[in-house]
């Protein structure tokens, strides 16, 4: 049965000297891996598997198990148009986050959308050193885990049970006020002004309150992306 989906690329792996094993996230049937053959003659559509880029992909669906074939490939949005240093470091904290936290039997379209409608959005403006707050935000909320940020304006809050910190509370599971507030602006659609230190800050308490729930034996390799990237 031939099927058409928009899929992320996440992962590509050599398996011959001209093919290649790609895995993608599909909106249709989630993770899925497909094996692509002739990356490497002169016509090919290499371009096409750079990972974070978004495609749309005709395949046939099997029904005994074994590696999916593209039938056709198309793009969707601008991939490598935007190719800039900033862009790219991005969909690597991105891409090392879904590989954490999406699973092979995770197929929900509304997360898929979630997550490839952020990386549709990766090109140059001024808002670009936000977008990984409000991935992380939204990822919290499209996985289960969301926080009442709004209970937080005038309290600390337990990143590992949602409700108000306690004395007892480690500080990497703790947040302060403003960051609360400042997230609370970021969900309700406004960006927050704040400084190179702060956004870093509130990354790193958004990562670990995945962390705790999605992969706590991980550790992120990309988060020295906004010691690069958070220049103000």
């Amino acid at each position: 049965m031939l099927l058409k989906s928009q899929a992320l690329i996440l992962k590509k792996i050599p398996y011959t000297d001209h093919a290649s094993v790609v895995t993608m996230y599909t909106r249709e049937i989630g993770l899925q891996r497909f094996l692509v053959q002739g990356l490497h003659k002169k016509d090919n559509k290499n371009a096409y598997y750079q990972l974070g880029n978004t495609v749309e992909i005709i395949f046939n669906l099997k029904v005994n198990p074994g590696l999916l074939r593209i039938k056709e490939i198309s793009s969707l949005g601008q991939n490598v148009a935007y190719d800039s240093f900033a862009i790219q470091q991005i969909k690597w904290f991105y891409l090392e986050i879904i590989g954490l936290c999406i699973h092979e039997d995770h197929s929900d379209p509304n997360l898929f959308d979630f997550i490839f409608n952020h990386f549709q959005q990766l090109e140059p403006s001024n808002n670009l050193v936000y977008l990984p707050l409000t991935f992380l935000i939204g990822l919290g909320m499209q996985l289960g885990y969301e926080i009442d940020w709004h209970s937080g304006l005038s309290k600390s809050i337990d990143l590992t049970t949602g409700q108000p910190s306690t004395p007892s509370t480690p500080n990497h599971f703790k947040t302060d006020v403003w960051m609360n507030q400042a997230i609370y602006t970021i969900t309700q659609g406004n960006i927050p002004q704040l400084n190179k230190t702060e956004r870093r800050m509130i990354v790193d308490k958004l990562t670990h309150h995945l962390q705790h729930h999605l992969f706590p034996q991980k550790q992120l390799k990309s988060l020295e992306i906004f010691d690069m990237l958070n220049a103000d």
